[in-house]
Parts: C-alpha cells; structure tokens; sequence
C-alpha cells in the first residue's frame, strides 16, 4: 500500500504520460437569436489513426447537442480551436485554430449499445493539423493499440479530462482560456449490477474514490487508461468516459475494441460504396 506521499509521485508520473495523448477541442459559441449569452464548450479527446485516416475522438453527446444547436438555429460556433499543449514536453502553448464547418464530424449516442462517440475527422486537412500535433508532442492512437485488448490484463485504470468545478469561469465566452486537466483514478468494476449496465456489453465501469479533490462531472469524451505494471510499464486506451453516476461513484465508457470494430466497419462499408 502506498503512503500520500508515493500516492502523489505515482499519480504525477502516469499525468506525464498519459497528457501526451490529450487535445481539447474548445469551441467559442453564440446565439444567434440572443436568448443565451455566449459561452465555451470543451470537448476533451485524443488523436486516432485508423485505416490510414485522422479522427479527433470525443464523446458523442457533446457533438451531438452542439449540432441540434446549429440545426435549430440556437448555436452558432464563432470560432474554434484545439488546445495541444497539456503533455509535459510541449514546447508551444498556443492551440491550432480549425474551422469546425470545414471539417467533417460524426457522432453516435445510443443508450441501448451504450455508444458515445463523437468524431471530428481531419484526414482532409491532414497535412496541416498532424504536423502541428506533432511539435507538441502528441502521441496518436493507433489500431493495433485496441486490438485483443483484456481488461483483466491491467493492474490500475485512470480517467483524464477537464473537472467542471476547475473550470467555472472558463465557459463564460471573456474569460481567459485557463484550462487544467486532471486525472482521476479508477477501481475497475468488473462484474457491474445489470443496473448499471441494462445489458450492454461495451462498457468500461469504474469506481472512483468517495474523498476524490476534483468533480467528476466535465470528464466526457476524456479517455481513460489502463496501466500494466508487470513485466514492465505499458498502458493503453481502454475507454472513452460518456457518463458518470454521482451516487455510487461510477465511471462509464465505451470500450476502445468496440469504438475500433465500429469505426473500422465503417470506414470500409464508406470506401466499397465510394
């Protein structure tokens, strides 16, 4: 059992390494018909490579309102960027601009799969994005890091996103854009009650700690990892976090082999029908 003191060094160190895999996607928003003042949303994700394609990843609830928004009218997106910059060797603190008109996006919220997901593909801008992404260091998901993945094979799991209650001025459109991640440990549940699930197979259920420091509320599309520890260090992706449930502590995602499976059958029935 570690002490305080070691509990802060370890969680310090998988920071580090895992912060190389977050980017934000922070949109400035207004309404065009002046029932609501503007504000920011975040929307945290990481970079993935599959078949040869760039996909922002981030949770497909958020997408999915701020598209209704702009389908209805209420939501206008005045500008938008990506905030690269949270892993310990980027060099560069300023976020890359992107036009979230130009870019094609796509998102699945389906309570009965428990699929989240929303994407942000820049493939036909990938020329500039990735080179950028890269000076800061940031590390892409690839395929063949959620393939024959086991959650039984990881000794801790942790969640990374943005806290609502670090960010209460942030979502207010003149504020400085201060933004601080954080990481939040995760007890793997691996057998959770049929109310938690109402049988879906997809999902990554954790428990987080009742003396936690930060809210977990605001952590939505961030990813949440799986460390092994034995025979050496590695980690992966095993999840993206869509919802959390404030009574008992518990932490859902969908699991990365699915968001694999799905996205990859879908980027081939789209190549057959091209």
């Amino acid at each position: 059992m570690l002490n305080e003191e070691e509990s802060k060094r370890l969680l310090a160190d998988r920071f580090d390494l895992f912060t190389r895999h977050l980017i934000a996607a922070v949109l400035n928003i207004s309404d065009p018909t002046g029932k609501q003042p503007p504000r920011r949303e975040i929307l945290p994700g990481i970079l993935l490579r599959c078949r040869n394609r760039s996909f922002y990843l981030s949770a497909g609830h958020m997408l999915e309102g701020i598209e209704e928004g702009i389908r209805t009218g209420n939501m206008k997106v005045d500008n938008a960027v990506f905030v690269d910059s949270f892993g310990p060797k980027a060099p560069h603190p300023r976020p890359v601009p992107f036009g979230f008109a130009d870019l094609p996006r796509y998102y699945v919220n389906n309570s009965q799969l428990g699929l989240d997901i929303g994407l942000i593909e820049l493939t036909p801008f990938a020329y500039h994005f990735l080179p950028l992404f890269e000076v800061n260091k940031i590390m892409p998901i690839e395929e063949d890091h959620w393939t024959g993945q086991d959650l039984r094979a990881f000794a801790e799991f942790y969640v990374l996103g943005f806290p609502k209650n670090l960010h209460e001025g942030f979502f207010a459109y003149d504020k400085p854009a201060v933004m601080r991640p954080a990481l939040i440990p995760l007890e793997w549940i691996q057998d959770p009650s049929e109310e938690v699930t109402k049988g879906r197979k997809a999902l990554f259920c954790g428990r987080f700690s009742e003396k936690l420091e930060v809210s977990i509320e605001g952590a939505s599309g961030g990813p949440i990892f799986g460390v092994k520890t034995k025979p050496e260090l590695q980690y992966q992706v095993v999840a993206m976090q869509f919802a959390q449930r404030a009574h008992d502590r518990i932490a859902i995602g969908c699991v990365m082999p699915f968001i694999g499976l799905l996205l990859t059958k879908w980027i081939e029935k789209n190549e057959e029908s091209a």
